[in-house]
C-alpha cells in the first residue's frame, strides 16, 4: 500500500477535499491566500498593510469597538468576561455571607473587612475561577 493512498487517509480530509479536482483544489487555496492577503492588508500590526485599504466602522454602527466575529480576540474577550462575571458573582455572594443583612433582603459589609475576608477565602476559591 502507498503512503497517503489508504482509505482512512481519504476520510480524515473533508468532503470537499477528497471530492474535487485539483483545479478546484488550486482556486480554492488561491481563494484562501487572496483573502488572507486582503485580510493582512488592513491589519496595521502586519508587514503588508496599506493605509487606506481599512474601512472605519461609523459610531452608530453596533460592530463599533467590538473585534471581528470569530476572531481570537473575540473569544479572549468571553473567556475574559466569564471571569469577571464570576470573580462578580463570588464577591457577591461572599457580601452576602459575610456582610450584616439589611431589612430589604441586601447586605453590607465594609470594605477593609471584605478585603481580609477575600484574601482568606478567595486564594483557594479563585484558583476554581480560572
Amino acid at each position: 500500500m502507498v503512503a497517503g493512498n489508504s482509505q482512512s487517509d481519504k476520510q480524515d480530509q473533508p468532503f470537499a477535499l477528497r471530492h474535487s479536482s485539483l483545479e478546484e483544489k488550486k482556486k480554492m487555496f488561491a481563494d484562501n491566500a487572496a483573502k488572507h492577503s486582503s485580510k493582512m492588508k488592513q491589519n496595521p500590526f502586519s508587514g503588508q498593510y496599506k493605509p487606506g485599504t481599512t474601512t472605519r466602522t461609523a459610531r452608530d454602527d453596533p460592530n463599533y469597538g467590538r473585534p471581528v466575529a470569530g476572531s481570537k480576540s473575540e473569544g479572549r474577550g468571553k473567556t475574559a468576561a466569564r471571569r469577571v462575571n464570576a470573580e462578580v458573582v463570588f464577591l457577591c455572594d461572599m457580601i452576602h455571607q459575610e456582610g450584616c443583612p439589611l431589612p430589604d433582603g441586601t447586605a453590607v459589609i465594609a470594605f477593609g473587612v471584605l478585603f481580609q475576608v477575600r484574601l482568606w477565602k478567595g486564594v483557594s476559591v479563585h484558583a476554581n475561577l480560572q
